[in-house]
Protein backbone atom coordinates (compact mmCIF):
# COMPACT_ATOMS: atom_id res chain seq x y z
CA UNK A 1 0.00 0.00 0.00
CA UNK A 2 1.55 3.44 -0.85
CA UNK A 3 -0.28 5.54 2.32
CA UNK A 4 -0.70 9.23 1.52
CA UNK A 5 -0.08 9.34 -2.10
CA UNK A 6 -3.03 9.23 -3.59
CA UNK A 7 -2.55 12.12 -5.67
CA UNK A 8 0.82 10.76 -7.05
CA UNK A 9 -0.66 7.58 -7.70
CA UNK A 10 -3.99 9.32 -9.91
CA UNK A 11 -0.81 11.45 -11.75
CA UNK A 12 0.73 7.88 -12.62
CA UNK A 13 -2.32 6.01 -13.87
CA UNK A 14 -3.09 8.77 -15.81
CA UNK A 15 0.45 8.81 -17.22
CA UNK A 16 -0.18 5.17 -17.99
CA UNK A 17 -3.72 5.53 -19.00
CA UNK A 18 -2.26 8.21 -21.97
CA UNK A 19 0.42 5.65 -22.85
CA UNK A 20 -1.55 3.34 -23.63
CA UNK A 21 -4.01 5.65 -25.66
CA UNK A 22 -0.26 5.97 -27.78
CA UNK A 23 0.35 9.92 -25.94
CA UNK A 24 3.19 8.75 -24.26
CA UNK A 25 5.19 11.27 -22.42
CA UNK A 26 8.09 11.57 -20.00
CA UNK A 27 7.87 11.85 -16.15
CA UNK A 28 10.48 13.34 -13.89
CA UNK A 29 10.37 12.59 -10.49
CA UNK A 30 12.79 14.45 -8.46
CA UNK A 31 13.55 15.54 -5.25
CA UNK A 32 15.64 15.84 -1.98
CA UNK A 33 17.09 12.48 -0.91
CA UNK A 34 15.35 10.11 1.21
CA UNK A 35 11.84 11.76 0.15
CA UNK A 36 10.53 8.78 -1.23
CA UNK A 37 11.63 9.26 -5.47
CA UNK A 38 12.63 4.99 -5.81
CA UNK A 39 9.32 4.36 -3.95
CA UNK A 40 7.33 6.17 -6.63
CA UNK A 41 8.94 4.65 -9.57
CA UNK A 42 8.32 1.15 -8.03
CA UNK A 43 5.09 2.34 -8.19
CA UNK A 44 4.89 3.37 -11.57
CA UNK A 45 6.05 0.20 -12.70
CA UNK A 46 3.79 -1.57 -10.64
CA UNK A 47 0.78 0.20 -12.25
CA UNK A 48 2.27 -0.10 -15.70
CA UNK A 49 2.66 -4.16 -15.11
CA UNK A 50 -0.83 -3.97 -14.66
CA UNK A 51 -1.49 -2.35 -17.67
CA UNK A 52 0.53 -4.71 -19.55
CA UNK A 53 3.39 -2.67 -20.06
CA UNK A 54 6.75 -4.66 -20.14
CA UNK A 55 8.84 -2.21 -17.99
CA UNK A 56 12.54 -0.88 -17.29
CA UNK A 57 13.54 0.92 -14.25
CA UNK A 58 16.73 2.65 -13.66
CA UNK A 59 18.05 5.11 -11.23
CA UNK A 60 20.15 8.23 -11.72
CA UNK A 61 22.92 9.27 -9.20
CA UNK A 62 24.71 12.97 -9.00
CA UNK A 63 27.83 11.83 -10.67
CA UNK A 64 25.18 11.23 -13.79
CA UNK A 65 25.03 15.48 -14.19
CA UNK A 66 27.96 15.49 -16.32
CA UNK A 67 26.81 12.85 -18.94
CA UNK A 68 23.56 13.93 -20.47
CA UNK A 69 21.23 10.93 -20.68
CA UNK A 70 23.84 8.66 -18.58
CA UNK A 71 20.71 6.48 -17.80
CA UNK A 72 20.25 5.32 -21.36
CA UNK A 73 23.36 4.54 -21.76
CA UNK A 74 23.50 2.36 -18.27
CA UNK A 75 19.92 0.72 -19.48
CA UNK A 76 21.24 -0.13 -23.11
CA UNK A 77 24.37 -1.48 -21.61
CA UNK A 78 22.17 -3.81 -19.29
CA UNK A 79 20.00 -4.85 -21.94
CA UNK A 80 22.96 -6.13 -24.20
CA UNK A 81 23.42 -8.87 -21.76
CA UNK A 82 20.75 -10.50 -23.78
CA UNK A 83 20.85 -9.45 -27.14
CA UNK A 84 18.02 -10.84 -28.34
CA UNK A 85 15.94 -9.04 -25.27
CA UNK A 86 17.62 -5.82 -26.36
CA UNK A 87 16.21 -6.66 -30.00
CA UNK A 88 12.34 -7.18 -28.86
CA UNK A 89 12.76 -4.46 -26.65
CA UNK A 90 14.17 -1.53 -29.30
CA UNK A 91 11.32 -3.46 -31.59
CA UNK A 92 8.41 -2.23 -29.35
CA UNK A 93 9.62 0.55 -28.64
CA UNK A 94 10.99 2.34 -31.59
CA UNK A 95 10.49 0.15 -34.32
CA UNK A 96 12.59 2.85 -37.07
CA UNK A 97 15.63 1.37 -34.62
CA UNK A 98 15.62 -2.04 -34.70
CA UNK A 99 15.83 -2.44 -38.21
Amino acid sequence: MFVGRDAVVSRLGAAVKRAGDGRGSTLVIRGDAGIGKSRITLELEAVALRAGFRTLRRACFPGDRAVPSAWVSDMLRRLATDPSDAQTIVAEAAPAFAA
